[in-house]
């Protein structure tokens, strides 16, 4: 699997049908988020705290059409602390795509040329850098 890191966003391709494991180590104890951005085609994501090959094995599905978008927070029955998360995505067709994922306690990094999309409650701020 390729490792997640923090704030820093990863770009890939998929044709239709195939498929790309990621993993995140997260530890601290706040809310963070992982999102796929589609740049191109429909990419779907999959998520679970154990490593999978098969989506029907994920614990949390997100296949609408374009981006996706999970937030866990320390309330939710997905959460725990000092563990990893498998990121699942695929290609429900042929998919240039942006993965990110990003806690409360990091910057989003910008990196030229890779798109990100973010979710930011209302009246909050988004701070990132270049």
């Amino acid at each position: 699997a390729i490792i997640l890191q923090d704030g820093f966003p990863t770009q890939g391709y998929l044709p239709k049908g195939s498929k790309k494991l990621y993993k995140y180590f997260h530890s601290g104890s706040t809310r963070f988020s992982f999102s796929v951005s589609a740049l191109a085609g429909d990419p779907d994501m999959y998520i679970s705290r154990s490593p999978f090959a098969d989506p029907s094995d994920a614990e949390a599905t997100f296949v609408t059409y374009g981006s996706d978008f999970f937030s866990v927070s320390p309330n939710q029955t997905l959460y725990c602390n000092d563990c990893w998360y498998y990121v699942l995505i695929k290609g429900a067709t042929s998919t240039t795509y942006t993965l990110t994922v990003k806690s409360d306690e990091t910057t989003l990094s910008l990196q030229n040329g890779v798109s990100v999309e973010q979710d930011i409650a209302r009246h909050s701020f988004l701070y990132t850098y270049v």
